[in-house]
Order: C-alpha cells, then sequence, then structure tokens
C-alpha cells in the first residue's frame, strides 16, 4: 500500500481550495460593483473589475456571510453563493468583456503566482521520506484557527467553542471570527479534498492578492496618474511587502549577551510586524485592515456625488466598517477613532459640512449590522481578570526594560519615552525614513489633499494607539501590535518622495 505523501496533499488541498475561494471573494464584489457602479465599476477594464471585485468582497462578504449564516444556516449560504455564481456567469456572459493585452497585467499576474508558490511553502507540512514531517512555525497560532472553521462547518454561525470539552457546548461569541465564516464556506464546497486546514491556507493567499491589488487600486483612487505612473510605483509599493524593519539588529545584540537565540525576528521586542509575517500568521488582521481602507475609499468617492447617491455609496461603507469589526476589533479601533475626528475636522470646513450626514449614516450602518456580533462580544467571557481591556502603558523596547525589572511605573515610562525613536526605527527601519522623506516633501499639500489628510489622521491616531496604550485580555499586546497596520499600509504608497 503507498504511503500517502502529506506535502502533496497540502499542496493539492490548498489550491483546490485557492481555485474555490473567488465563490466568495470575487463573484459578490462583481455583482455588487457593477449593480451599483461602485468606484465606477462599469467603466473599468476586466482585470480593474477582478481587482475592485476581490477588495468589495474582502469588505462586504464577512459581514454580508455572518448574517446570512448566523440569521438561517451556513446550508443557505452556500444556496445563496451558487445564486451569486450564477448572476456572475451571467453577467460576463451578457457583457463579453475582453482582456486586455497591457503587459502590466501580466507582470501582476506573474507577482501574484510568485506569491502563491511562496506562501504555499510557508504553510504546509514538509515531509521528507516516510518517516520526518516538519511543521510549519505559523501552525503554533493555526491550530486554533483551524479548529474554529472545522467547529463553523459542524455546528454553525457562532460555532459551538472547539476549547470546550464535549457534552458543555458553549458558543464563541467572545472573539472576531468573520474570516473563518469564509473559511468555513469553501471546506464545505470543497468536500473531502478541502478541509478547514487547507480553507485557511487558501484565504491567507488570496489576503495576500488582495493587499497588492488594494496597493493598485488605492494608489489610482488617490493620485489620479497617468496609468505608466501609476504602475509604477504600484509595482514599487508590492515590492516593498518584501521590506521589514531593523530587527536583525537588536536580535543579533541580544543573542551576543547571552540571552538566547530568537526564534522569531518579531518577538524581540513589542512588534510591528513585516508584511509577510502578518499576512502569514494573522490574515484576519489583514483583512480588516483592507475593508476598513475600501471603507474610507468608498466615503471619498462620495464626495462628488448627489445626495441620494452619497448614501447609497456609504450604505457599503458601513458594510465595510461592519466586516472590519467582526475581521479585527483592534484594527477597526484605529479606522473608529480616524473616522469620528475626521468627521469633526470636516464640521470645521464649511464647504465640507455636507458630507457629516452620509458619514454619520455610515456609522449607523456599521453598528446596525454588527449590532448582533457586537452584543455576543460583549456578553462572552474572553479570559484575563475582568479587567478593561485596555490600558495606558508607553509602548515597550525590550533592550531598555532589562534593567527596568524593578523600576516603578513612571520611571519606566519615562525611559521608555526617552527610547520611542530608536525603538521605532528599529521597528519600522526602511519606512520610517520614507514617511519622514514624504511628509516633508508634501507638507504644503497635507490640509488640501483628501488622501492624505485622512492618511495623516490615521498615523497620528496609530500612533497614539500603539505608543501608549496595550490590550490586557491575553499577554501579548494585540492592540499595540495590530493598531500599526493602517499607518504601515500609507507607507506603501509613498515609495515615490515626490510631491503630490
Amino acid at each position: 500500500m503507498p504511503v500517502l505523501n502529506f506535502t502533496l496533499q497540502d499542496i493539492i488541498g490548498t489550491l483546490l481550495g485557492f481555485s474555490l475561494f473567488p465563490l466568495v471573494l470575487i463573484f459578490p464584489g462583481y455583482i455588487f460593483g457593477w449593480a451599483f457602479d461602485l468606484f465606477e465599476f462599469r467603466a473599468r477594464l476586466l482585470p480593474a473589475r477582478f481587482a475592485i471585485s476581490l477588495l468589495l468582497s474582502v469588505a462586504i462578504c464577512p459581514i454580508f456571510y455572518y448574517l446570512v449564516a448566523s440569521l438561517f444556516s451556513l446550508n443557505v449560504a452556500l444556496i445563496v453563493t451558487g445564486l451569486i455564481a450564477a448572476v456572475f456567469v451571467a453577467l460576463l456572459v451578457y457583457e463579453k468583456p475582453t482582456l486586455p493585452q497591457d503587459a502590466q497585467w501580466r507582470i501582476f499576474f506573474w507577482v501574484s503566482l510568485g506569491w502563491v508558490i511562496f506562501a504555499i511553502f510557508c504553510l504546509v507540512d514538509l515531509q521528507w521520506g516516510h518517516q520526518e514531517l516538519y511543521f510549519s512555525v505559523v501552525s503554533f497560532d493555526h491550530t486554533t484557527r483551524v479548529s474554529i472553521i472545522d467547529a463553523m462547518t459542524r455546528t454553525g454561525v457562532p460555532p459551538v467553542n472547539p476549547s470546550y470539552y464535549p457534552g458543555h457546548d458553549v458558543k464563541l461569541t467572545f472573539l472576531y471570527f468573520f474570516w473563518y465564516i469564509l473559511g468555513s464556506i469553501i471546506d464545505i464546497a470543497g468536500g473531502r479534498l478541502v478541509d478547514a486546514r487547507t480553507a485557511l491556507f487558501a484565504s491567507i493567499i488570496w489576503c495576500g492578492i488582495a493587499l497588492m491589488a488594494l496597493i493598485a487600486f488605492y494608489l489610482r483612487m488617490r493620485d489620479g496618474r497617468a496609468a505608466g505612473q501609476i504602475w509604477r510605483r504600484a509595482l514599487i509599493g508590492i515590492a516593498s511587502l518584501s521590506i521589514s524593519g531593523l530587527d536583525v539588529i537588536p536580535a543579533i545584540a541580544i543573542m551576543l549577551v547571552g540571552h538566547g537565540a530568537i526564534g522569531d525576528l518579531e518577538h524581540w521586542n513589542e512588534q510591528i510586524a513585516a508584511w509577510v509575517g502578518s499576512l502569514l500568521w494573522v490574515p484576519h488582521h489583514v483583512a480588516s485592515l483592507i475593508a476598513g481602507i475600501v471603507g474610507m475609499m468608498l466615503a471619498h468617492s462620495a464626495r462628488a456625488q448627489v445626495r441620494s447617491r452619497q448614501f447609497i455609496v456609504l450604505a457599503f461603507s458601513g458594510m465595510a466598517f461592519a466586516s472590519a469589526l467582526g475581521l479585527s476589533v483592534w484594527v477597526t479601533l484605529a479606522f473608529v477613532l480616524a473616522w469620528g475626528i475626521w468627521m469633526v475636522c470636516l464640521y470645521f470646513q464649511k464647504d465640507q459640512r455636507a458630507l457629516l450626514l452620509p458619514m454619520l449614516f455610515a456609522g449607523v450602518v456599521a453598528l446596525l449590522l454588527a449590532g448582533p456580533f457586537l452584543l455576543g462580544l460583549l456578553s462572552g467571557s474572553g479570559g484575563g481578570d475582568g479587567a478593561f481591556p485596555v490600558t495606558f502603558d508607553v509602548r515597550s523596547f525590550r533592550l531598555a526594560d532589562a534593567f527596568l525589572t524593578n523600576s516603578s511605573f513612571l520611571w519606566r515610562s519615562f525611559i521608555r519615552l526617552i527610547f520611542l525613536p530608536l525603538n521605532y526605527f528599529l521597528e519600522l527601519g526602511f519606512f520610517f525614513l520614507v514617511a519622514f522623506i514624504w511628509l516633508k516633501s508634501n507638507k504644503d499639500n497635507l490640509r488640501n489633499h483628501p488622501y492624505y489628510f485622512a492618511e495623516v489622521l490615521l498615523l497620528g491616531v496609530s500612533f497614539f494607539i500603539g505608543t501608549f496604550t496595550r490590550s490586557t485580555l491575553i499577554v501579548n499586546n494585540d492592540l499595540g501590535w495590530r493598531a500599526w497596520l493602517p499607518p504601515s499600509r500609507s507607507a506603501e504608497g509613498v515609495g515615490d518622495p515626490e510631491p503630490g
């Protein structure tokens, strides 16, 4: 009897799951984009439509499928998915769009293919011979996420907590689990060839492609330059996803002074994770970032619309923020604070006050749609000692904290503040310098350019949250780690330091 090759099994299951994910990450966004002409969808070329469809799906589908699956069932969600696929095919047959022959699209295809191959290699188990099997380090966190996807497939949404022993079913509510709903649908659709684990792997790959699409489309919406310039800047932004901070320097220093080897460069300090690490370890946080950025882009696109059209577009913006909340509470917190400050600033800009009511409408839509999830979140018990989930604390710096073990809170905070520039320089590295150059070059445009203004707001809010607060639910400071995702994403768009 032949011995099953686990590596080959993982690759086949992941590729099949990847091929099925357009059911929930392309087709719905295409239909919504076409039906409501979001981002001028109908005037776009087919590759651009697919990119927008992916972004809209990431922004809309988590809350959409949460409501369908929780109010009805996953079986109903599967039926809806089938109907969406049929409508998508009918639209393609009706319009008969043609693929452009531009070299830029082919470059994006090959870059995406390279990411697919790299991600699969990083995620699957590697079998060596018939006796040795090597697990990926990301399985340390993925074990829990796979169990949640499997629990959803078996018990519905919200799932029965897989960490409780049999016979004592407890619904899992104190967790942002929207990303796993999409994986569960693909798990079911894939039958025996796709399981919860390979569905999660496939979702990670699609999240990476969505992040690349976000960079390209965001730059197009933000700067509106000629196609050649946008493609050049988009490729620079996508390439910069491979750049990390200067974590290797303190990691080596810690090893030299005798504290042992650092198994993961991100864990020498209060991390600001590299993009590759965030995608492989925590795709739901990156998906929340994408949903939040799409929500803000929809709000920007509503500026020049008539009033009735503004409410339609901002209703989808509200859906995006509702999805973002269920994907990552911590990432969404930065967007919510920035959104509130943005509204206050618009109030003092008299020519922009007309946008306040539609923006408030978007917030109400988000609250109403995410209401059932929020109620479950607030009624659950998520560990800790019952303390408030967020507390004030200056961002830690391990190289200094090693000498502050018995120090008072005030003294420790003072020393951390002194080392804060060095702390951020080591964590952000290249982006720290590029952002400084860009801010200096564009200081005269910050208030007048709507996208630049929103980016500076996100940067300020994320800096405050990531520097002066921390989450208390678990030992890891998830809030401090994830609050830096929005401004880090903005840094991908400033690789070209010329003025806007």
